[in-house]
Parts: structure tokens; C-alpha cells; sequence
């Protein structure tokens, strides 16, 4: 704090107001997504092909000379339970005309699978309910022959054998529930007549039965099944099921894509999928940028933005009987599903890789990498786990050699590493909980270059009887850095939410401000962490997002970690993911101080939604005007939002070193001064401060710093002026800019 300051901050403090609730823009659902385009990868070392897929609200669906459609069962069902088609001939008059023996040509865009076999053409077209099946027929079989379409079908689950009939045929599980439905078909030609088309079933095969007396005046070509109808797969099933979320945004250039979230989601108890978006600042424009759908786990995507390169980096962990953590690497102005570079972790002999997260690099100057964090553990030694990081190029998707971020710890047990969203210059912050007995938790934490550790780390604890544990870290490596994480009683297992703030400007010496607790739960309704972002335009705010049963709500922080904010976001029907980001929204009104917070609600089948914490509407302005010519305006970090720390106004035009003095006051004034003609006191005499004098520089500019307190939090209207002495300017030999109007909120 400056000294020529320090009357006005503690008269700011005295008059401090309770914090405010959280300004928020209502819930929007990210409803563009299903069904996700179709689309392959590459083949995993660990994993093995990838295949051709694409998903829906309630089914995925995977690609090739036979299509396999998986019904979303959710929590509760340990297998999968899917449907698979393979078309094997078509008969017409009891006799096979067409038999598909031979593997067919393929052809496929984003939303439809096409199988070529000549003169018929299978397509298979992805809807948000489910698959839309149909045949195209380019010839016609002997007429007046009734023509059967033969599909072998494989599945766990059972259907009544009949014959054939117009009615939808439902395959059900064991307990006899219908999951997966076949509907009823028709038929449609050249011109528009239509017809009932008959399914039959006998355990093994589905028949589609045209009509030979339609089909012989019916104008070439048939389609069995157009879009138009409503033969496909689905299911009925609602639970959203996502698990995990984190989100990160570019810089806002008024551009359609300008946030990243990634989701990951329950399919079955076995299989976890994963999703990346991006979308503008209102949450609308959607688009599906990255999916991960097979059969095995994809757990806990993070993502990142590289601002060199223009590039979100997604990093993931697919598991199955090991662990392997892989990243993706995504063009921001490509909006096609999968265009972008996937690369492997190598892994070592008998260890996993887990859990990772990525941090980015924010400004053009820097490096067109990113730093990769994660866990890697022996497969057979759970309780070895160590954090290690490891930098990607994006530009050619190439993962560096990694290193452990233990030092300067010793090696205990390490999880959950966590990493700042972007690097200052090339140096990154990272924490992770410890585990150095069954009941002794803790968080520490390093600094980190994109070569290994730098400097001490630091450490926080929850107190005497709470573990410390999933930490989640943001801030400015060589500033402040705020560590939010859950404090797990250790015989009760109630939770809270408590983050500790530093300041690591000083890389020899971090300095503790502050550490608090956010919020409470208990072990039946437990308090869950999502997410912290830091304002990268304040260097002052930082917001943690958390939730607790039907509440999302996010609390800001000022600049000495006193709470400014805080207030629901959302009340869902019960939350259970949630994540949160900063937008930075140079040179666009009305956009600065938002945060893009994405969650999830398992009492709704809409995946995931989009909101934003945003700061109370504010703007400093000039009152009257001055004399002599110097301006009064706002400094290089202008918000007047409570608890900004950096807040300063600056004033312009004044005589080289001039002596200047600065007066502030709770009032608007209007005050000619005597011995000062034109020149007009601006602010109101009864409640004015008079601040300790400054000397301009030689280019005329003086700046006075007002850190606005965050505790207790002050929020009202100051008003400043600043005032100069110059001999022979007028009798007084005083000179005054315009005054300023400084809404505090």
C-alpha cells in the first residue's frame, strides 16, 4: 500500500458493507451437441483401434461393415448391453436375389454411414434419439415378389420371436425391461407412394418384408426406411450421468469460439466417455471439437489454450486394466469434429499415468507449448504415486520428457496434481495433496518452468483432525495464487470447501495472506469443489466454484482473500459436476469480469450447462471539468470492483515534477476555488481526504493507487481529483484536472 494512500484505505475499511450476491446470467443448456459427428482416431499403442463412432443423447453407435448400437444404461449396470446389425442378404420370392458376402465400400460424413454394395445402398443416419436405418433399392427383383431384407443381428438381449408385422420390435434385458427399440418401417419410391413395410424376428435375424404387388408399380429407386420415418434405435433413459468438467477460454475477440469445456460422462459402471465443446461468451454456437467413445474409461478431461499457436490442448486418461494419459490438440478456428493431432504419454514398465491436467500460455509473446501435469503409480504398489509434468508442442503435438515435481518435498505419496491455466512468461504454479499417513493429508505446492521445479514450494493443511485433499490451483505464478480444496474430517468424513491465497512475488520467500472456508457440508450432503479461475485483467480476483446438492454457487475472493461475492449460480435438481473459467475481453465492452462456469444436473437429461459469474456493472466517470489542461482518467488496471487491489487512476498534462496532491471524498462537489479563477473543486468538502503530496514525472503524469478493500468489503461511490502547485499560473498557483467519479461495487 502506498503511504500518500493509507488514510483513504482505512477510512474505505471502517466503512466496509457486508459482500454482495453473485451477478449471474441465467443457465443456458448446451443443447447443439447430440448427435455428435461421426468420427475415428487413431489406433491407441495401449488400446488398440479406434474405430469410427458417434453418440446421441442416450446411445452411442459404432461404425464399420457391420454398425453396433449401444444403449446409455447408466449407473447400476456393470455391461454393456449393445445391439449389433450386419446385412446379410435380400430375397425376393423365397430365393436370395442379393447376397453380401464380400466387404462393402464405404463412404460416411458427419452425421450419416454409408455401405455401398452396388445397386444397394445401406445408410445408417445419426439423430439426437437414436439411428435412422434405411435401404436403398436402385432395382427392381422379379415382379409381383414380395422382397425381404435379411439383417443378422447379435445381442445380449431378447425379443419375441414373430413373424412378420407392422409394429415396432423391442429388445429387452433380463429383468424383461424394454432398452432397445427396432420401429416400424415403411417404404417409399420415386414418387412419393408409400407402403407398410412387416418386420419379423426369429432370434437370430430380422426380416423387413416389402410388398411385391407395391413394389411392381412402385418408381425406381426404393427406399426401405427414409429418414422421414421412425425406424431406428433408442432408448428411454434420462439421468445425465456426467462426471467431471473443467473449461478454459481464448482470448474474446468477438469471435463464435471463444470458450473450451470438456466433459466426461457415465455411459455404464464400465465405461466412461468424454466430450470437448467450444461455444461464444452467451454459451450459444456450439460445437463438438473432440469425443472419446469406445468401450473403455475416459476420465477427468482438462483442457488448455495455447494463444501462440491458437490451439485448446485436452488432456485425458483412458483406463481399462492399466492407465494411459493422452492429449489432444485442437485448431481454434476448425470447427470439424477429430482435425486435430492425438498424442501418447509414453508410458514405463509396470506404471499408469493418471489424472492429468494441462496448463496454457495466454499472451502472443510465448512459447507455442503447453505444460502437462499427472500422476503415475505402479500397478501393483498403489501408495507410490508421484506427480510429474512434462511440456507439449503444439505445433507438431510432440510430448517432452517428464519430471517429478516433488522437490523441494520429500517423496511421499502425491495425487491430484492441479495447474494454473496459464503460465507467467514460461513459469507455471502446481499443487497436489500428499498422503504421508492414513491420516495426515496435506497440499504443497511448486513453481514450475517447462524444463523442472523452480524455487521453494509451499504447503497448506486443514487443521488438526481434516485431511487436505483435491486441490485446485490458479493465479499468477510470480503474484498471487489462490489453492481452493476439499477438508475432509477424518472421522465424521463431513467436507468443506477452504482455499488459502499467496503471494509469490517474491519466489524465494511466498508469502501466506490468507486461508479461509468457503462452505460446509456433511457426509450426507457433502460439499463438493469444482473449480477456481483467476482475473487475469484485476490481478486482484479469483472465483471458486463449488456445489452442494441442488446449488451451484460461486464465491469471489479479493485481492487479501477476503470473500467480495458470493451467491448461487444455479439451482439445479442436483448438481453434480461443475468448473469454471476466466474471460479476458480486451477491447470489448461490457464483456470484462466473466466467468464462463460450466455444470452438470443428474435430475435432467441435457448433459451439461452454461452460465456466467459476472461483475456488477460499472464505469468510472469524469465530473465537471478541470483548468490548465490536465486530465484526470482511469490507470492501467481501471475496474472499480471491490477487493481489486491494482485499482488506480492516473493524470495527465501536468508540468514536469510538478508537486501534485490528491483529494478523495464520499460526495460530488462543486466549489469554485478562490484565488483559482475557472478552477472548481469536484468533490465534496465535508467528507474530503486530503492524500499526502506526489511529484509528477518529467513527462507530466501522476498515478495514485487505491487498493479497494475486500474485508471488510466496501462498496460505494469516490470521488477523487488531483490538484498541482506551478508558480504563476494564476494568484493561489494551483492547477486541478476534472473529477472522477469511482462507483465501488
Amino acid at each position: 500500500m502506498h503511504a500518500h494512500t493509507a488514510p483513504l484505505v482505512a477510512a474505505l475499511a471502517l466503512a466496509g458493507l457486508a459482500a454482495a450476491q453473485a451477478p449471474s446470467m441465467p443457465p443456458v443448456p448446451l443443447d447443439a451437441i447430440f448427435p455428435t459427428p461421426i468420427h475415428g482416431a487413431p489406433a491407441d499403442p495401449e488400446f488398440g483401434p479406434y474405430g469410427h463412432w458417434s453418440s446421441g443423447r442416450d446411445y452411442k453407435v459404432s461404425f464399420g461393415q457391420q454398425v453396433v448400437f449401444y444403449p446409455r444404461l447408466g449407473a447400476g449396470h456393470a455391461a454393456h448391453l449393445p445391439l449389433a446389425w450386419r446385412t446379410e442378404s435380400i430375397a425376393s420370392g423365397g430365393a436370395i436375389w442379393r447376397r453380401f458376402e464380400a466387404e462393402a465400400e464405404i463412404t460416411w460424413n458427419e452425421h450419416e454411414w454409408r455401405l455401398l454394395r452396388g445397386d444397394v445402398v445401406e445408410r445408417w443416419e445419426t439423430r439426437r434419439d437414436g439411428v435412422e436405418q434405411s435401404f436403398v433399392l436402385h432395382e427392381r427383383p422379379a415382379a409381383g415378389r414380395d422382397v425381404v431384407i435379411l439383417g443378422a443381428v447379435a445381442t445380449p438381449l431378447a425379443a419375441a420371436v414373430r413373424d412378420p408385422r407392422h409394429a415396432p420390435l423391442d429388445f429387452c434385458d433380463a429383468r424383461g425391461e424394454p432398452v432397445v427399440r427396432y420401429g416400424e418401417a415403411f417404404a417409399i419410391d420415386a414418387n412419393g407412394d408409400r407402403v407398410a413395410v412387416a418386420t419379423s424376428w426369429d432370434g437370430a435375424v430380422i426380416g423387413l418384408v416389402v410388398p411385391g404387388e407395391w413394389l411392381a408399380s412402385a418408381a425406381m429407386p426404393v427406399v426401405v426406411d427414409p429418414l422421414l420415418t421412425r425406424v431406428s434405435f433408442g432408448t428411454a433413459f434420462n439421468s445425465a450421468g456426467v462426471q467431471s468438467t473443467d473449461t478454459v477460454s481464448a482470448l474474446y475477440r468477438n469471435d463464435p469460439h471463444t470458450i473450451c469445456c470438456v466433459y466426461s460422462r457415465l455411459f455404464t459402471d464400465n465405461d466412461i466417455d468424454a466430450y470437448g465443446l467450444m461455444c461464444n461468451a452467451t454459451f450459444t454456437n456450439v460445437v463438438t471439437i473432440w469425443q472419446d467413445l469406445p468401450t473403455y474409461d475416459t476420465l477427468l478431461p482438462h483442457c488448455a489454450y495455447n494463444s501462440p499457436a491458437d490451439k485448446w490442448v485436452i488432456a485425458f486418461e483412458r483406463r481399462s486394466t492399466t492407465s494411459g494419459v493422452r492429449t489432444y490438440t485442437h485448431a481454434r478456428s476448425s470447427t470439424t469434429t477429430g482435425s486435430g493431432t492425438l498424442s501418447f504419454l509414453a508410458g514405463v514398465g509396470g506404471y499408469s499415468n493418471r489424472r492429468p491436467d494441462v496448463g496454457g500460455v495466454y499472451f502472443q509473446g510465448g512459447v507455442a507449448s503447453v505444460l502437462l501435469v499427472f500422476e503415475q503409480e505402479s500397478n501393483t504398489n498403489t501408495s507410490d504415486a508421484t506427480v510429474k509434468a512434462a511440456p507439449l508442442d503444439c505445433t507438431n503435438g510432440v510430448i517432452g520428457t517428464a519430471w517429478n515435481l516433488d522437490y523441494p518435498f520429500p517423496p511421499y505419496e502425491q495425487r491430484a496434481p492441479s495447474i494454473v491455466s496459464f503460465a507467467k512468461g514460461t513459469t507455471f504454479a502446481v499443487a497436489w495433496y500428499r498422503a504421508t499417513s492414513p491420516v495426515d493429508y496435506g497440499i504443497d505446492a511448486v513453481r514450475t518452468g517447462f524444463t523442472g521445479p523452480l524455487g521453494l514450494g509451499i504447503s497448506v493443511d486443514a487443521g488438526p483432525g481434516f485431511d487436505a485433499v483435491s486441490p485446485r490451483i490458479d493465479g499468477d505464478p510470480n503474484g498471487h495464487v489462490l489453492i481452493a480444496f476439499t477438508a475432509r474430517n477424518q472421522i465424521t468424513f463431513a467436507s468443506r470447501v477452504d482455499y488459502a491465497l499467496f503471494d509469490w512475488t517474491n519466489p524465494s520467500v511466498p508469502v501466506a495472506l490468507r486461508q479461509a472456508t468457503v462452505a460446509g457440508g456433511t457426509l450426507l450432503s457433502p460439499v463438493v469443489l469444482d473449480g477456481v479461475a483467476y482475473d487475469i485483467d484485476t490481478r486482484s480476483h479469483h472465483t471458486i466454484v463449488h456445489h452442494r446438492g441442488s446449488a451451484v454457487t460461486a464465491t469471489r475472493v479479493g485481492f487479501t482473500g477476503g470473500i467480495v461475492e458470493q451467491g448461487a449460480i444455479a439451482t439445479t435438481g442436483n448438481a453434480v459436476a461443475g468448473s469454471v473459467g476466466y474471460l479476458h475481453a480486451t477491447g470489448t465492452t461490457g464483456m470484462q469480469g466473466r466467468y464462463p462456469i460450466f455444470f452438470a444436473d443428474s435430475a435432467v437429461g441435457q448433459p451439461i450447462w452454461g452460465s456466467a459469474m459476472t461483475y456488477p456493472t460499472t464505469q468510472i466517470t469524469a465530473t465537471g471539468t478541470g483548468c490548465h489542461g490536465a486530465l484526470l482518467h482511469g490507470g492501467a488496471v481501471p475496474q472499480p470492483y471491490a477487493g481489486n487491489g491494482n485499482f488506480g487512476v492516473q493524470a495527465d498534462g501536468l508540468p514536469a515534477a510538478a508537486l501534485a496532491v490528491w483529494v478523495a471524498a464520499f460526495g460530488l462537489g462543486s466549489l469554485p476555488i478562490p484565488g483559482a479563477p475557472g478552477c472548481t473543486l469536484q468533490v465534496d468538502p465535508t467528507t474530503m481526504y486530503l492524500l499526502a503530496p506526489q511529484l509528477a514525472s518529467l513527462a507530466g503524469i501522476v498515478q495514485l493507487a487505491v487498493p479497494l478493500p475486500d474485508d471488510p468489503v466496501w462498496t460505494g461511490d469516490l470521488y477523487l481529483q488531483c490538484a498541482w502547485l506551478q508558480g504563476g499560473l494564476n494568484p493561489l498557483g494551483l492547477g486541478v484536472t476534472n473529477g472522477l467519479l469511482v462507483p465501488v461495487r
